[in-house]
């Protein structure tokens, strides 16, 4: 184990969050949980009709795979249509972040997607 790897254990998390769990699934925040929870309260509420946690998008240009970007929330409503949210704070909006999001509404311009902050 490099002194990186060794070092990385005990300074905690890049964007000192905390790893939290609800109903069996592990968040990467606090704050991404009380979304989750939201979320569940609003399908009981019936306003939202399903939602699901970590979901992929393949970004492509000229038939040539660049990168993925993994969603925080892909949400469905009852009028059918579906939104992706994406939980972020100033911390984590990083260079590559901003690269990948720039690149999702380059190649997905018709995508339903929101930063929820």
């Amino acid at each position: 184990m490099g002194f990186d790897s060794f070092n990385r254990q005990f300074r905690g998390s890049k964007y000192r969050s905390v790893k939290t769990i609800w109903k069996g699934e592990t968040y990467d925040s606090i704050k991404e949980r009380n979304y989750a929870m939201w979320l569940e309260s609003e399908k009981q509420a019936g306003r939202v009709l399903w939602w699901r946690r970590q979901e992929p998008i393949q970004i492509t240009v000229n038939d040539v795979k660049i990168c993925k970007l993994i969603v925080d929330f892909l949400v469905g409503y009852p009028d059918s249509h579906q939104e992706y949210h994406e939980i972020k704070s100033e911390a984590t909006k990083t260079p590559l972040f901003k690269l990948k999001h720039k690149l999702l509404l380059a190649t997905h311009p018709d995508i339903n997607y929101r930063i929820v902050e």
